[in-house]
């Protein structure tokens, strides 16, 4: 899915050598920008709690603490408080960033009175991805999609333990504490911000 493939090219760029010339870094930002994966535009939008595959290494589970947990969402805007969660999507990586399990990628229902109510820019943005369609038509709940999340994540990770990782994570982790308590609380205080490498390498 195209969540995996974030965390290809996420391993490329953090792997890769302390001198990076300046315009070895752009142009591989500028590969990530039109491929846009960081967000996800692209992914299926079709798909249901249960429709994820988890991978198994070895045959079963690897449960270490120093593994990562990788989030990227989608939302109707920047506010945790007066904002609403309209996607969700969810790995676990190694400390090499190799991709153990690839988790749910969840579309949350949310009424017509909260899609209409968007800023204007995720009223644009959303309409174009089709996510605005799919989260009107989605019978997942927000409660169903943090007991998914929690029980992949519980797979692969001990309590408070592992770090959240994602691109402008803290963003994320602020609607997770508010919309998703439980599933924040599993995890490691610490974060692990792309987006702090993308502005150092500028």
């Amino acid at each position: 899915m195209m969540f995996s493939r974030v965390f290809r090219h996420l391993k490329t760029l953090l792997l890769l050598e302390i001198n990076l010339k300046p315009h070895e870094c752009n142009t591989f930002l500028a590969i990530l920008a039109k491929d846009n994966s960081f967000g996800l535009t692209n992914s299926l939008r079709n798909m249901s709690l249960n429709n994820y595959t988890a991978p198994l290494v070895n045959g079963e589970s690897t449960k270490a603490e120093n593994n990562i947990v990788w989030v990227d969402m989608e939302m109707t805007g920047l506010d945790p408080d007066k904002d609403h969660v309209l996607e969700v999507a969810c790995l676990v990586t190694d400390h090499d960033l190799n991709i153990l399990a690839e988790g749910p990628n969840l579309i949350i229902h949310q009424p017509p009175d909260i899609l209409a109510n968007m800023n204007e820019w995720s009223l644009k943005f959303h309409k174009e991805s089709g996510l605005t369609d799919s989260s009107r038509n989605s019978n997942i709940t927000l409660k169903e999609a943090e007991v998914a999340l929690l029980d992949f994540v519980r797979k692969w990770t001990p309590y408070q333990s592992c770090p959240l990782g994602g691109n402008t994570i803290y963003m994320d982790r602020l609607f997770l504490k508010k919309h998703m308590p439980n599933f924040e609380q599993h995890m490691h205080y610490r974060l692990i911000d792309v987006s702090t490498v993308k502005e150092l390498c500028r």
